[in-house]
């Protein structure tokens, strides 16, 4: 019966390749969200994590009237110069920067066009201090009023060189400048645009508070723990600042990106589900009109003394060797397709070719379960129906049935591959959004 099952599994090629196709088509998109997901997931969060500093210091963000007058009227809060001096002084810090980060602003060149990305991601501004992740890869650092750096992506994406007019454009006013240096990352860019300068041009025109960061950020000595920092600095500041060690940020980060590709994901898997289930309905299709073709055949086989439960088992093994084709071929275009997806945001300024594909372990058992059981299940009525086949079928001829409407399949199929093929782009694209 094994042999009878792989030989009707290889005689009727063609339907079964348009059932394989179908399997494939499904166990792509849920493979294929599966590793990109992972693979934004563990890129993000390697990013978060690397760039942190060791310890980090904030102005705390209590849920004060002041705070939320604050936040109503879109002022940044800040701490004083003299509070880095403070950190400094702190048993067990190295060294502490003063850091002036702002979202609020935009970059434009000399026509005024914006040099952010198109990917909806945020534009900041920093100010200039040394840090490992960044590095310069053309000119110099701002040193005074008037210089701009700025990221390598966004430089690329609007054609910039050094020696381009550049505006930074924030509620505390217009900075004009020129691009003096282009700046790379050790470990990608999430897709945002940078733009350093020094640090007081950034507290005047971005903060329009001189004197005034944003933050700390702390390098910790050598011997010194992150923990055994981050309680030196609160006992020396005081309650008026929240003060983070690297991997709490990192903690942080990595929530954020898991929320919000958590969401990207379902929606991706409800497409693959809408994929699965036209398969399902093609590959009961399928088997109906192979049992029915096959009446005298089966019936043949119970007359010769085969029951129905071998008969019935016959049938589900054919669906079984279609199940695993299709999922094995899925696998792999759904790592492509991941593949192809990651290639596709890199070209929005998403830099990930730091981080390989992530091909978790859930991804091959998903792959498997939704191919194999989807197939057995949908084969599982045929199949029955062919169980059922009276011996007396084997002597009259199986009528078999008219040929299937193949043209208004296809055209649904190729509607709902476009579609999955947009949600895919705009889910690759909408990734970019993420600010670690």
């Amino acid at each position: 019966m094994i042999k009878a099952s792989i030989r009707g599994f290889l005689a009727h090629k063609g339907r079964m390749a348009l059932s394989t196709l179908a399997v494939l088509l499904g166990v792509a998109f849920v493979s294929g969200t599966l590793v990109f997901s992972d693979t934004i997931d563990v890129a993000f969060t390697g990013i978060a994590g690397s760039t942190a500093a060791d310890v980090t210091v904030k102005p705390k963000q209590a849920f004060t009237p002041e705070v939320e007058d604050r936040g109503l009227s879109g002022e940044t809060p800040t701490l004083p110069a003299s509070a880095v001096a403070e950190v400094a002084a702190v048993p067990g810090v190295r060294a502490a920067h003063g850091q002036v980060s702002l979202q609020s602003l935009t970059v434009v060149d000399k026509d005024n066009k914006p040099v952010g990305p198109t990917t909806g991601a945020p534009t900041l501004g920093q100010n200039w201090y040394d840090d490992p992740q960044v590095h310069l890869a053309q000119g110099h650092a701002p040193t005074k009023a008037g210089e701009i750096v700025v990221d390598q992506a966004s430089a690329r994406h609007k054609g910039l060189r050094l020696g381009d007019p550049l505006h930074v454009l924030t509620p505390a006013g217009s900075t004009p400048g020129t691009l003096v240096g282009i700046v790379t990352y050790a470990n990608g860019n999430p897709g945002v645009t940078m733009a350093y300068l020094d640090t007081a041009t950034a507290q005047a025109q971005l903060l329009g508070k001189p004197g005034r960061f944003t933050g700390i950020t702390v390098d910790t000595a050598p011997g010194t723990s992150h923990t055994a920092a981050q309680a030196a600095i609160k006992a020396a500041l005081g309650d008026g600042y929240s003060v983070a060690t690297k991997e709490q940020q990192a903690a942080t980060a990595a929530q954020q990106i898991s929320s919000f590709l958590g969401v990207v994901t379902i929606a991706l898997l409800g497409f693959a589900a809408l994929a699965v289930l036209v398969g399902v309905f093609l590959i009961l299709n399928t088997f109906s009109m192979l049992v029915a073709q096959r009446t005298r055949e089966l019936g043949l086989l119970r007359a010769l003394g085969a029951g129905r439960g071998q008969v019935l088992r016959s049938v589900l093994t054919e669906a079984l060797l279609l199940g695993v084709t299709g999922s094995t071929l899925g696998l792999g275009a759904g790592i492509g397709l991941a593949a192809g997806l990651k290639s596709l945001i890199s070209g929005f300024g998403v830099d990930l070719s730091g981080t390989a594909l992530v091909i978790g372990p859930l991804t091959p058992v998903a792959a498997y379960a939704v191919g194999v059981l989807v197939t057995l299940v949908a084969a599982y009525l045929p199949a029955r129906r062919a169980a059922g086949t009276s011996p007396m079928a084997a002597l009259r001829e199986a009528a078999t049935p008219p040929a299937p409407r193949l043209a208004r399949r296809t055209a649904s199929g190729a509607v709902l591959l476009a579609a999955g093929g947009g949600l895919l782009y705009g889910a690759a694209t909408h990734h970019a959004t993420i600010v670690t």
